[in-house]
């Protein structure tokens, strides 16, 4: 769902900052659910370094909750 909306903002001209940010939320988003899925299924070594991934999309989410999952 997410892609198809970034297609489209593609598509009808969106500025070019406004399409970046855009897919760094996308690729954020799809790192915390893979990350809540490999705790769901105990896998714990690929939950932290999905959780360290993270990091790097430090200025959209909670810093101090960021650090305490990536260990």
């Amino acid at each position: 769902m997410l892609r198809k909306l970034t297609s489209n903002i593609k598509n009808t001209g969106g500025s070019e900052k406004a399409i970046i940010e855009f897919e760094r939320i996308q690729a954020l988003a799809l790192l915390m659910s893979n990350r809540s899925e490999a705790m769901e299924q105990k896998l714990y070594q690929v939950a932290l370094k999905l959780a360290i991934s993270i990091l790097r999309y430090i200025n959209y989410i909670d810093v101090d909750t960021a650090f305490y999952e990536a260990g």
